[in-house]
């Protein structure tokens, strides 16, 4: 589901109790206020900066943009690379923390499809943690 359609339902159409079944992540400033009011956790740490997001956003326009390419040999590595401060280790290690503890987490931000998201270098990130502590 994505998050556009998210932000339409209600949180009973959703079927989440949130306070009980998951723990919400949000990384866009777009929703941090409909976050806030639900009880979700807005994390910026665990965003692209605004630079890396024009940059993208600029590639797209150019007429030879590969969105596969350019997500994995542009936009992936920088990414990798802003995340490594105390502040995004420390969310991720949260994160982490809260699905061993059985919790559900999910990760919401307006673009349509994880795979070109960073929710899914993230996600990546997460699980990777996880089995190695296995």
């Amino acid at each position: 589901m994505s998050a556009g359609k998210a932000l339409r339902l209600t949180d009973q159409e959703l079927g989440l109790s949130y306070e009980e079944d998951a723990y919400l992540i949000t990384f866009s400033t777009r929703l941090q206020s409909y976050a806030e009011e639900r009880g979700w956790n807005y994390s910026p740490e665990l965003a692209p900066s605004s630079f890396l997001f024009a940059q993208m956003q600029h590639k797209k326009s150019l007429p030879d943009y590969n969105r596969g390419e350019v997500f994995e040999n542009y936009y992936k590595p920088r990414f990798l690379e802003q995340l490594e401060n105390k502040f995004a280790l420390n969310r991720l290690e949260e994160i982490v923390d809260k699905l061993l503890q059985g919790r559900n987490v999910l990760l919401v931000c307006f673009c349509g499809e994880e795979l070109y998201c960073h929710r899914s270098i993230v996600k990546e990130i997460i699980l990777t943690t996880i089995e190695a502590q296995e």
